[in-house]
């Protein structure tokens, strides 16, 4: 399961034996959820889903991930092809703020 991101606490992960479609787990504290990146046309859209048996994030803590994977979610998906499609391994990121990211998407 290696961890990928880290910001403000909300750790992103891979489950290394994980599935279709391309998605990622978050977690902070107690929280969990899993965000789904769904490619159309070339364009993401995300999809942000309970765990069951696990809380989702509190409304504050939900928009910073927000905010973060429309930032970086380029920067997730190729770990995710480093990690799944050619079998490396890869190294977490802490990420400290997000200025100086281009977010128009």
């Amino acid at each position: 399961m290696p961890k990928i991101f880290e910001y403000l606490g909300i750790y992103l992960f891979l489950w290394s034996d994980d599935h279709l479609p391309m998605h990622f787990h978050a977690r902070h504290q107690k929280y969990e959820m899993v965000i789904e990146v769904i490619f159309k046309n070339g364009k993401p859209t995300f999809k942000y889903k309970t765990v069951k048996g696990r809380e989702p994030f509190p409304p504050a803590k939900l928009t910073h991930l927000k905010k973060f994977v429309k930032a970086y979610y380029r920067y997730m998906v190729r770990k995710w092809e480093l990690f799944y499609i050619y079998g490396y391994q890869v190294k977490s990121e802490k990420v400290k703020d997000l200025k100086g990211l281009n977010n128009e998407d």
